[in-house]
């Protein structure tokens, strides 16, 4: 709750005036560009966005943003077989998936952007 005292004022006044939740807030927290926060606000109130869409968006940000400057953080970018299965992954889960190759096997690492988050790729993984 501390950090939503760090957010800009006009995030602060749509939390006050119950035009956002502390959800969304929360959301908007990690959002380092104060420009970008404002293009988010402004979307989830006009287009009265769930908690979950403006986690989304804000993953799509930094996923674009971190793709400029990481192209290739696995090495497996080269094998086509990989990147369906990350692909696939991604789409399942709804958030970045990591396939690597190791001697003996692999690993898959699934990120998560929030306790929420968790919960949702739990959720669906205990429906499979």
């Amino acid at each position: 709750m501390l950090r939503l005292l760090t957010l800009p004022d006009f995030i602060q006044t749509a939390l006050k005036q119950n035009l956002i939740s502390m959800g969304h807030a929360r959301t908007l927290v990690s959002i380092e560009d104060e420009t970008e926060q404002k293009k988010l606000l402004k979307k989830a109130i006009e287009e009265d966005w769930s908690v979950r869409q403006i986690e989304q968006a804000t993953r799509k940000k930094e996923s674009s943003k971190n793709t400029s400057k990481n192209p290739s953080p696995s090495g497996n970018e080269n094998n086509p077989f990989l990147k369906d299965i990350s692909n696939r992954l991604r789409q399942t889960f709804g958030t970045k998936v990591e396939v690597k190759t190791k001697a003996n096997g692999g690993e898959i690492k699934i990120e998560y952007y929030s306790e929420d988050d968790l919960e949702r790729i739990l959720a669906i993984l205990d429906s499979v």
